[in-house]
């Protein structure tokens, strides 16, 4: 398992000279493709995880997602509105690291703690769900793989909430957007082999 955090960055190129794989299931680890702008949180894959982390794409990066995964017709309103309709159904609970200009989309967070992401000032918003001993995204990662036994998350990227839970013993589901992400994660973390 690789040491180094690889973060799936707007700001950032797409890593080079991935393949691309629409899912993969081992060890009871499962990772797959998901559009969430136009099919919601799909919840029949997530109905094992005890808890849910998940670091949305901003609306200044989300269109430069939807590209690299060559999905025409998702778009940033939908995607945020089928996330909240999946927060205010949810009886789990949510951690979202979530801007503020897009918080009041929201059901009201049972609170808000401030943390950073990749070193700026950000908000975790939490349902259903206790207050965390963090002051990164990491570390509010590892602290619910201290609580938790399977986390769901539908924002993956290259998978850095899959690597700190499978690092403590720990289960995921995770999905994203971006075949090529899928296929980091299941070649990175689950012993997939083209």
């Amino acid at each position: 398992m690789p040491k180094v955090k690889v973060y799936h960055s707007a700001l950032k190129p797409e890593l080079k000279e991935l393949g691309s794989i629409n899912f993969f299931e081992s060890n009871g680890n499962k990772v797959f493709t998901a559009d969430i702008a136009t099919q919601g949180v799909p919840l029949c894959h997530y109905s094992d995880c005890d808890v849910f982390y998940s670091e949305p794409a901003w609306r200044d990066g989300y269109d430069k997602f939807a590209t690299r995964a060559n999905s025409q017709h998702s778009s940033y309103v939908a995607y945020v509105m089928n996330m909240a309709r999946f927060v205010a159904h949810a009886d789990k609970p949510v951690y979202m690291v979530l801007g503020t200009h897009v918080i009041s989309e929201f059901p009201s967070p049972s609170f808000v703690q401030k943390i950073k992401l990749h070193g700026y000032t950000t908000n975790l918003c939490v349902w259903n769900g206790p207050r965390l001993n963090c002051e990164t995204n990491y570390d509010a990662i590892a602290e619910l793989a201290k609580i938790y036994s399977r986390v769901g998350d539908f924002n993956a990227g290259y998978g850095n909430t899959a690597r700190i839970f499978l690092a403590a013993g720990k289960k995921f589901v995770c999905s994203d957007l971006n075949p090529k992400c899928v296929f980091f994660i299941a070649k990175t973390y689950m012993g997939y082999e083209e």
